[in-house]
């Protein structure tokens, strides 16, 4: 199970690193970063490098975290629940960090959305 947890993750972050990008890229915001992390990092390149990693590893958790569903023993209601704890766990800092979501009430939203999802 590790083994397969590792190779989702692995996969997980590449598609984490893409998916994050192309979401930013969609926002239309010129420099594809929060004006917060340019400002952290000083350029945009160093931006764009922090922000293309902790989309990975928001990737790697969430698709590492699937091995959770393989667990027979678990009933379907906790395997999602501990699954979209671990996600929120990665997820609420590194958006925070990275200038995603800035204020109590978009944590919310974000939470309240995720959780419908």
């Amino acid at each position: 199970m590790l083994k397969t947890a590792v190779k989702r993750a692995m996969f997980g972050f590449m598609l984490g690193m893409a998916v994050g990008n192309l979401i930013a890229a969609l926002t239309g915001h010129p420099n594809i970063v929060s004006p917060s992390l340019l400002q952290e990092t000083g350029s945009l390149s160093a931006a764009l490098l922090v922000q293309t990693i902790f989309s990975g590893v928001i990737g790697a958790v969430g698709m590492g975290g699937t091995v959770l569903y393989e667990l027979e023993r678990w009933p379907l209601l906790a395997t999602d629940l501990v699954h979209f704890c671990l996600i929120m766990v990665a997820f609420i800092p590194i958006a925070s960090f990275l200038g995603w979501i800035v204020t109590a009430k978009e944590i919310l939203i974000m939470t309240a959305f995720m959780a419908a999802a």
